[in-house]
């Protein structure tokens, strides 16, 4: 019988402990997680990590979540769950869209 893959996510939060946090929180149900810290690690780590879906934070050092998220989809569908303690919808609705 084959090995079944796990699931992999990737976590792009700046909050380094905060991302450690979740990676860990994830890791203990067998989920696979790699953690990067800025928008420009995130679409160098994709490539080759491959994750199932990703797990973003709007507000990034370099590059914001919204700009991370319209680079991903000019060449990948890879879902992604936002994060945000942003109090502006106008903010909030511009990562959905």
């Amino acid at each position: 019988m084959g090995k079944t893959r796990k699931m992999k996510v990737l976590v792009v939060d700046n909050e380094r402990e905060f991302a450690s946090t979740l990676a860990t929180r994830l890791q203990l149900r067998k989920i696979e997680t790699e953690s990067v810290y800025s928008g420009a690690e995130a679409l160098a780590t994709i490539p080759h990590f491959q994750p199932d879906v990703i797990i973003l934070d709007l507000g990034l050092p370099d590059l914001e979540g919204v700009e991370v998220t319209r680079q991903l989809r000019e060449w990948s569908q890879i879902p992604i769950i936002i994060l945000s303690v942003r109090e502006y919808e106008e903010d909030k609705i511009a990562a959905l869209d």
